[in-house]
């Protein structure tokens, strides 16, 4: 049986070893190992990168990010009462952060935060955090049809994705 390899190239860490016909035309992308090209490889893909100075105006961790408006203001596109369905579970992240425990079962994996009430309000104490399970439990005991009463646009463009999907699903099948 033939070898693939037709040579042999000593790496940045004094290592020899063989190489094949691709590494030979590719002389810059060859290393003994991964390692090696994480470690010697000047800045790519897997490369530690060297915080040098912190830049004054990144956020801190627990800061909300953008600034609050000043009073009397508010910018021609915040929208406080007909805001959509991304945009306010964007807001609630911002200020109470990312769901971290489900209050119903305490699981931590996957957890959302479900609105309570089904008014869709820009009101933390509306908000609660929820795994998946319990988040579609509550949203078809507690509150049905809420979203689709608020967000009907919204729930019309995931009806026509699914369905799309759907049908590429079946066309797919032997």
């Amino acid at each position: 049986m033939a070898s693939n390899f037709v040579g042999t190239r000593t790496c940045n860490c004094g290592k020899t070893y063989p190489i094949t016909r691709v590494q030979r035309d590719a002389p810059h992308k060859s290393y003994c190992s991964r390692v090696c090209m994480c470690k010697f490889r000047v800045a790519g893909l897997r490369s530690k990168y060297i915080l040098k100075k912190v830049n004054p105006s990144w956020f801190k961790k627990g800061e909300v990010s953008g600034t609050p408006f000043p009073k009397g203001h508010c910018p021609a596109n915040f929208k406080e009462e007909g805001v959509g369905y991304d945009a306010l579970h964007d807001w609630v992240n911002r200020h109470a952060g990312l769901a971290k425990k489900c209050l119903t079962c305490g699981s931590t994996t996957t957890v959302h935060w479900a609105n309570y009430s089904g008014n869709y309000l820009r009101d933390l104490s509306d908000w609660i955090s929820l795994c998946v399970p319990c988040h579609r439990k509550h949203d078809r005991t507690q509150i049905p049809g809420a979203m689709v009463r608020k967000f009907p646009a919204w729930y019309e463009k995931r009806r026509v994705y699914q369905r799309k999907y759907r049908a590429n699903k079946r066309e797919q099948r032997p």
